[in-house]
């Protein structure tokens, strides 16, 4: 039975929303276990212009130091690619132990409900690597 632990940290916006990940062991084909604190994509200026959200696929190579060598990502949305490419390479750090291999993530953006001037984004974790951001809608500014 594999065994996840997983703390989330919540400071005051949710684009400050911090996890921090301990699996002791666990997705090794990810390599999960090299990400020291990630700091999860949220719906910003970038991945609001996708019209109907989609899925990411994330591969990390970590470099020397605990930075990312190189962030290649999978999707038809170049804007979404673009949101997670900035949050990884920028409010994430890695082992510097873990210099060399690949890390596997994925994350899924989903618009649902009524359109608000400042709607909440919610983001749920599917181990072993999945990430769900999920927000409603932003009403146009019309000005």
């Amino acid at each position: 039975m594999k065994h996840y632990q997983l703390r989330v940290v919540k400071y005051l916006r949710p684009e400050r929303l911090l996890l921090f990940l301990a699996l002791g062991g666990v997705a090794a084909a990810q390599n999960v276990d090299c990400i020291e604190e990630l700091r999860v994509p949220r719906y910003n200026l970038s991945s609001r212009r996708s019209a109907t959200g989609g899925t990411v696929a994330a591969s990390i190579l970590v470099g020397e130091g605990g930075r990312p060598a190189r962030i290649d990502t999978v999707t038809p949305d170049s804007n979404l690619a673009d949101e997670v490419r900035f949050y990884l390479s920028h409010g994430t750090t890695y082992l510097e132990g873990c210099a060399g291999k690949l890390i596997e993530l994925k994350f899924t953006f989903e618009l649902a409900g009524e359109a608000e001037w400042d709607p909440p984004v919610f983001v749920s974790f599917r181990p072993p690597n999945h990430f769900v951001i999920t927000s409603r809608p932003r009403k146009p500014n019309i000005n």
